[in-house]
């Protein structure tokens, strides 16, 4: 409004289309990367269940988490190709590039613990692997917030803000359930610590599984919205090309 000061400027509005300052193909290069990871983050589950293995040859297996470490890989690479939309854009993707380069090194010892659970490496490294994965949803979250700002849609951003907090804690419930299993049994040395580590996931409740799977649930519900955000702005960009489409509502 002419002759308003500045700082009575009145702010953009919430949940709406304003004109941003991001070119269309980093918008679909960060839509296509929310999508591999959203995929990827089902995938990457059956590493802890063991419900699938892709057979190459006869005799040589490839462990289900392998193309879900893949696919997050790429989706990574999408966002980083995006550009820098926002100051931390490139530093959260960078942190996501360092978690998943620290799950391909800890995932094998899950299939090691579980031949061996009377390891204390074998347990610790378990217990980093669920502590690098809590992070890497962290991460995921805070990078829905930064799609949020892009966009200017803040109820999507505290959304994606509060996505990341709560999956954080939730994730580490289940890690301190491993610990509180694992180790007071490691301390003994009788024949039934091998007995009593084998029955630790049968002897975890429903809702101790159901706490595990929410963190995750909740960082997909996050990524396919920022990917739909992304994809919705873009069409917005093809049919208003002019930037007449500031105040379309999503």
């Amino acid at each position: 409004m002419r002759g308003m000061p500045d700082d009575r400027q009145p702010p953009p509005p919430t949940g709406e289309c304003a004109a941003v300052a991001i070119p269309p193909d980093a918008l679909l290069r960060a839509a296509r990367g929310f999508s591999c990871v959203f995929w990827a983050i089902p995938i990457g589950l059956l590493l802890f269940s063991g419900a699938l293995d892709i057979r190459v040859f006869p005799r040589l297996r490839v462990p289900a988490y392998v193309l879900g470490v893949f696919l997050a890989y790429c989706g990574a690479i999408y966002l980083q190709r995006a550009g820098a939309l926002t100051p931390l854009w490139i530093r959260r993707v960078r942190a996501l590039l360092f978690v998943l380069l620290l799950k391909v090194y800890l995932a094998p010892f899950v299939y090691w613990w579980r031949n061996v659970p009377g390891n204390p490496y074998y347990v610790a490294n378990v217990a980093l692997l669920m502590l690098v994965t809590a992070a890497g949803l962290f991460t995921v979250n805070r990078l829905g917030e930064e799609i949020g700002r892009v966009i200017r849609d803040r109820v999507f951003g505290v959304e994606a803000r509060v996505a990341a907090w709560v999956a954080l804690l939730l994730s580490i419930m289940p890690l301190l359930v491993f610990l509180a299993y694992s180790f007071p049994p490691l301390l003994r040395s009788d024949a039934l610590v091998y007995v009593e580590l084998m029955g630790v996931p049968l002897s975890a409740s429903k809702w101790t599984y159901l706490l595990a799977l929410l963190p995750f649930t909740l960082t997909m519900a996050v990524a396919w919205k920022a990917k739909e955000r992304c994809l919705h702005l873009l069409k917005l960009f093809a049919a208003f090309p002019d930037g007449s489409h500031a105040g379309q509502k999503y």
